[in-house]
């Protein structure tokens, strides 16, 4: 009886343990949301701010934001700013999204991750991994429909045997940011052969931008001309007809190796004004380039990435000559992106953005408080004493007291008013093509405590840090063809400091031609922009010539001698001329001017309107707006005599 029992256990037993590994394993969940992030270019990365792209892939609806952190307490994430985003992604789709993130390399030791939160649950997370790139590599970006162009460019670039490390990125239109800080990593972008796709609107500005702070940029011609310099048209230094051309290649290529003998397909143009042709043919430039403020522009008229000329010998000798990949260190003046932060920061600590806020008039208060004491003196005295009522001043104190508050109060708010005020300052340098570029501080001033949007179209904006706080700071930050920024629960008539940089159009430049004539110089200063510009001086070593306002398109013509051996004094100047945040913002472009300009005459002016344009979501503003304009100066030859 006992061993049937025993025997009825073991069997139980093993159909257990046998249903056990028959059964199968019950499928784990399966996690609703991916997240993909894509660092730099191909993880490769150098510059200032790191282009992030983040793909979301999800099985549920989400309406969350994507977050960038430390992933550690440091005390060094005080001073950095890190982007929040909000996101939308329907359930069943994958979205894309692009962020900008300080790069922590600049920060010692700190780490970003990227989260994805909805109602502070973390859906999805990940660490940023990248290459750090040395300092001296040279980037380039091949942006092109076809394959071939790559391979052309690469073959080039390993004939060259250049002297510092080569990063070279093979790009499509899809690939390309909105904002030119995005591709500051790139020392050089070339455009060829886009027959699919063109840039848009944003693409090209954001291209333009990248130029304007230090990037070289070659465009190609040929048989596909229209499509891929579309958007690119105003900084080519060539101006197009139309149409295409069958040419014979310039004789003075033939110094770099055995010309083709068939004519080649060029984009048919004539080369703009303020542009240098280095190889033409005729009236048609072939090889052409231009300076687009610090950065530089080439076009080359011929498919350089189609045989014939992709297989022409010459190559190597030619783009060795053009320079066009030679690596110039921070210091020169094709400096990419100029060290966004330190000019920024170093700006913002010489100016006194606090002065612009409202604030009651010291006089004015010190009056109140004089008619306070008259009050509770003599007058309060007086009528107790009358009335035989002195046991009162208990209570007629407190009243005096009170409704002098109460009219400070109302001064107060009379003085702050009912808007939000904007004081931004900057500098400009203009250009005769018309188009300028803009770099600025705004200071925020809230008026009261809660939420502030701030949208500056076509425009680069980034919060500075408070210097004050104890935690990162992290705003909502969107970077498209516009910034958007929003900052949490400001406190009332609390500041919020935000460096802005664009490249806006003025209709024309601040121009000056300056003559030596019998000892004399005289200059004609026009006002091409459609602002006026105000307090215009010329600036010749430590001398200074006032030349007074001038309204859109208007002209000035001044004769003076100018002595060199007589100084006026620069911080005569900067000190009794033009005073406070103007000698500030003066001093800051002096020494860019230093860097990037060696002539010895200087043309600046004062612009008080809205260069870069904003907008505070939701509640009234007003904006106070300090500019300074950097003009240009053309010398003519002086006359026989002289």
């Amino acid at each position: 009886m006992g061993n049937r029992i025993l025997m009825k256990r073991y069997v139980l037993l093993m159909f257990c343990f046998f249903s056990f590994l028959i059964v199968p394993k019950q499928v784990e969940a399966k996690n609703p949301v991916t997240m993909k992030v894509e660092v730099g270019w191909n993880r490769a990365y150098k510059s200032e701010l790191i282009p992030v792209k983040v793909s979301i892939s999800s099985s549920i609806p989400i309406k969350g934001q994507l977050r960038v952190a430390e992933k550690s307490n440091n005390s060094q994430a005080r001073d950095v700013v890190l982007p929040v985003r909000q996101v939308e992604v329907p359930s069943g789709t994958t979205k894309k999204f692009q962020l900008l993130i300080p790069n922590s390399s600049l920060f010692s030791s700190l780490n970003w991750e990227v989260l994805l939160e909805q109602e502070k649950q973390i859906l999805a997370r990940q660490t940023i991994v990248g290459q750090q790139l040395e300092k001296n590599t040279l980037m380039v970006g091949v942006l092109s429909d076809q394959s071939d162009t790559f391979s052309t460019v690469n073959r080039w670039l390993q004939a060259l045997h250049l002297p510092h490390p080569v990063s070279i990125h093979p790009l499509k239109v899809g690939d390309m940011p909105l904002v030119g800080r995005a591709l500051s990593d790139f020392n050089v972008l070339i455009v060829s052969q886009l027959s699919q796709e063109s840039l848009s609107f944003a693409q090209a500005k954001a291209i333009q931008t990248w130029v304007a702070n230090g990037g070289t940029l070659l465009v190609n011609g040929g048989t596909y001309w229209k499509s891929t310099s579309e958007g690119l048209e105003e900084i080519l230094p060539v101006q197009f007809l139309g149409k295409t051309v069958e040419i014979s290649l310039p004789q003075s290529l033939k110094t770099y190796g055995v010309l083709p003998d068939k004519p080649v397909i060029v984009a048919d143009s004539r080369l703009k004004n303020g542009s240098v042709s280095l190889h033409s043919e005729k009236n048609h430039p072939v090889i052409a380039k231009k300076d687009f403020f610090r950065g530089n522009v080439y076009f080359v008229a011929y498919d350089f990435a189609v045989s014939p000329m992709s297989q022409w010998e010459g190559n190597n000798q030619l783009w060795k000559d053009l320079q066009l990949f030679t690596y110039q260190s921070p210091s020169s003046r094709a400096s990419l992106g100029e060290d966004f932060f330190y000019h920024q920061q170093l700006f913002k600590s010489r100016l006194d953005t606090s002065s612009e806020q409202p604030r009651p008039n010291l006089f004015t208060l010190f009056f109140i408080f004089l008619i306070y004491l008259f009050l509770i003196g003599p007058v309060l005295f007086r009528f107790l004493r009358a009335k035989r009522k002195l046991k009162w001043a208990w209570l007629g104190v407190p009243i005096c007291a009170g409704l002098v508050a109460i009219v400070i109060m109302i001064y107060g708010h009379w003085v702050r008013g009912n808007e939000v005020i904007v004081y931004s300052a900057g500098y400009v340098q203009s250009s005769p093509t018309g188009l300028a570029k803009v770099r600025g501080i705004s200071t925020l001033y809230s008026l009261g405590k809660g939420d502030y949007s701030v949208r500056f179209p076509q425009t680069f904006a980034w919060p500075s840090a408070n210097s004050q706080s104890i935690e990162p700071q992290q705003w909502l930050m969107e970077h498209q063809e516009d910034t958007n920024l929003v900052f949490k629960q400001m406190p009332q008539w609390h500041s919020e400091v935000i460096f802005t940089e664009s490249l806006q159009s003025l209709g024309g430049g601040l121009e000056g031609t300056l003559t030596s004539q019998d000892g004399k110089i005289q200059v004609e200063i026009t006002n091409q922009t459609r602002y006026l510009i105000k307090d215009i001086w010329l600036l010749r070593g430590d001398q200074y010539l006032k030349i007074g306002d001038l309204k859109p398109k208007e002209s000035r013509k001044v004769t003076v001698p100018l002595d060199p051996h007589v100084e006026k004094g620069k911080d005569d100047f900067e000190n009794r001329i033009l005073k406070g945040n103007k000698a500030a913002i003066y001093r800051h472009t002096q020494v860019i001017h230093e860097q990037n300009d060696h002539s010895e005459v200087r043309l600046i002016g004062w612009m008080y309107q809205p260069i870069i344009e904003m907008k505070v979501v939701d509640y009234p503003f007003k904006q106070i707006d300090v500019y300074l304009i950097q003009g240009h100066i053309h010398t003519t030859k002086p006359s026989k005599g002289d």
